[in-house]
């Protein structure tokens, strides 16, 4: 260690009340600003993967090309077939990022109970892909809450004897007038038809079983979700393919990297799909409105907490240097140089700075466990029931927010502490009196 670090960490020692006031004034903006930023980095993981997973949009969606806008319209132009899929995951396969695909078929029709009928927008999914998703790791990180618990059935289990049973929301199945759970009604109340129109433009139906119970986690959408085998549903519109195929990717993978490395392939293959992030607000419109909102709403008030908190640690440094201007005509009497003294002070500012954040980044993390140990639930506006309030206060967006208030707070020892050096000595030491 250096001659002037070690004056300058006994400088903190010996002006513990400066020091003190000025460092809680660093810890407590720092911890504020990582704590806020913790919740805004949870809401997005949760709207992420209620998107992804939940709702089944995957990181990349495979359309036919204009099936996203099409589709309803014409959905014998715009749907994949079984040699589309089958066209695509040669292509995805040979792409290490994607973990795992999956064929959608979406719809929409009516639900009876016999006496009464009420629309709904279905999902169609193999059942073993549905486990798949319920079962993912960052599904059961983040949105534990969306799915159906372990013990619970779901649309994953509608395979053998089950496998016409289908699942609604609790919404929707009020409508009916079938109250959750399902699985507690009689087998008359169970039994329920679905209407809708074959992709040829004819009129159909097929029976199914009211078994199971889901949450798509969005309000607008809990009066008319139905999810089904994709067997099912391929009966009721007489089709053997999808609406598009799900790309699942590997966590850390980057989905706009991957999505144009996929579209040139498919491009080059001469083939005529089209890839769509889940971000894209052609199909994640819901996700893209919610955290373009609170990204708004959440940078408004971080500039606002980290004004004051810049304003304070400006007012609080400045103060306790201009405290010691003895001290800085005593330097410079014993031989100290103008840059010498400023640096020496720059160096304090330094330590003192670092060793803040450092215990506001400790902090904002024991705040945050405990809060979360808490479960403390509350009713986001848009959001299908209640949510945990989390706070994830990440290491490296605690790091960029650490940043520029290393960055201030030594531009301000700095530019005070040459703003004074430069004085004559006599004045400094007459000053000081």
């Amino acid at each position: 260690m250096t001659l002037f670090s070690k004056m300058a960490l006994r400088n903190l020692w010996k002006n513990k009340r400066r020091s003190f006031s000025t460092g809680i004034a660093i810890i407590a903006g720092f911890t504020g600003l990582c704590l806020l930023g913790g919740y805004i980095i949870y809401v997005e993981h949760f709207m992420r993967t209620s998107s992804v997973y939940v709702n089944h949009t995957g990181h990349i969606a495979i359309y036919k090309k204009g099936g996203v806008d099409g589709f309803y319209n014409n959905p014998r132009k715009f749907h994949l077939s079984a040699d589309d899929m089958q066209k695509i995951r040669e292509i995805t396969a040979q792409e290490p990022a994607v973990e795992f695909t999956v064929p959608v078929l979406q719809g929409m029709g009516l639900l009876s109970n016999g006496n009464k009928s009420v629309p709904f927008v279905a999902y169609g999914i193999t059942p073993s892909d549905e486990k798949r998703i319920q079962s993912h790791p960052q599904v059961s990180r983040w949105t534990p809450e969306l799915v159906p618990s372990a013990k619970e059935p779901s649309i994953k289990d509608a395979e053998g004897a089950l496998a016409e049973t289908v699942s609604v929301t609790k919404q929707l199945g009020t409508l009916i007038g079938r109250k959750a759970p399902f699985t507690d009604l009689s087998v008359a109340e169970r039994d329920v038809q679905l209407a809708g129109r074959t992709f040829d433009g004819d009129l159909n139906a097929v029976n199914a079983n009211l078994g199971f119970k889901h949450t798509t986690g969005m309000m607008m959408a809990e009066d008319t979700s139905l999810i089904a085998p994709l067997s099912v549903l391929q009966n009721l519109y007489a089709t053997d393919g999808a609406t598009y195929l799900a790309i699942y990717l590997n966590p850390d993978a980057s989905v706009s990297s991957i999505q144009k490395k996929l579209q040139a392939k498919i491009d080059a293959a001469g083939l005529d799909f089209q890839t769509i992030p889940f971000n894209d607000d052609s199909i994640g419109l819901f996700y893209v409105g919610t955290v373009g909102f609170l990204y708004i709403m959440a940078g408004f008030f971080i500039f606002l907490i980290f004004s004051a908190v810049a304003l304070s640690i400006v007012n609080s440094m400045t103060i306790g240097i201009l405290e010691r201007v003895r001290e800085i005509g005593t330097l410079r009497a014993i031989g100290f140089t103008n840059a010498q003294t400023a640096w020496l002070f720059t160096l304090e500012s330094l330590f003192l700075t670092a060793i803040s954040l450092v215990c506001g980044y400790i902090l904002a993390q024991v705040i945050a466990f405990l809060m979360n140990s808490l479960n403390i639930r509350f009713d986001p506006p848009g959001i299908a029931g209640d949510m945990q309030f989390m706070m994830n206060p990440d290491t490296w967006f605690c790091i960029i927010l650490a940043i520029p208030i290393m960055i201030i707070c030594l531009i301000c020892a700095y530019v005070v502490s040459k703003k004074l050096v430069n004085k004559p000595i006599i004045h400094l030491l007459q000053q000081a009196n």
